[in-house]
């Protein structure tokens, strides 16, 4: 067997590392991006760091219009964290993890029946009822086709026949008038 050729590799002991003494943020993020990525740097807790260490990391923003809407600066913090708590509470409120029963299987004495709505799922029911009392039915409809189906408020109008782009400008007013609102609701503070 001949020698290999190639570089030798030098092994760097440990006093000959370079010491980290700032407390700035690690960036991992991604060089490798898609050229039609709709990402946003984010500073978030280091999971394999010390407790408070943090790092940059990308987000994406395909689907989830309220966080495009967010980093484009259309909407403010209050209202950004409003539409969160609206959403929170629609998929809380959602009736899905009801299980069905098996008739292939044996029936057991002594199972217990599963509630068919917990208490969170009232509560955020009842929070929905009545923030749609206060949006009002037009708006309500709107918010939820936005979270429902991802859409920008301009795709909503579209898809309801408003073509204009009046109209789209209208529906992503409404929009925001609704989290304006929803802000209200939620007891955060505008800025």
């Amino acid at each position: 067997m001949g020698r290999r050729l190639g570089k030798k590799r030098r092994r760097v002991t440990l006093a000959e590392a370079p010491l980290i003494t700032d407390r700035s943020p690690a960036d991992r993020r991604a060089t490798d991006l898609l050229r039609n990525a709709q990402v946003v740097a984010v500073e978030i807790d280091d999971p394999y760091g010390e407790r408070g260490d943090k790092i940059v990391a990308f987000r994406s923003l395909r689907d989830d219009p309220l966080a495009r809407l967010h980093c484009r600066a259309m909407i403010d913090d209050a209202q950004y964290a409003a539409g969160k708590d609206y959403r929170r509470d629609l998929e809380m409120a959602e009736i899905g993890n009801v299980r069905a029963i098996d008739p292939c299987k044996e029936a057991v004495d002594g199972g217990s029946l599963v509630e068919p709505l917990s208490e969170t799922q009232r509560k955020a029911s009842a929070r929905l009822i009545e923030a749609g009392r206060v949006m009002g039915l037009f708006q309500e409809s709107i918010v939820r086709a936005v979270f429902r189906d991802n859409l920008f408020p301009g795709q909503v109008a579209v898809y309801r026949g408003f073509r204009s782009q009046r109209d789209q400008d209208h529906y992503a007013r409404l929009f925001r008038e609704s989290l304006e609102v929803l802000a209200l609701f939620y007891k955060y503070r505008s800025a």
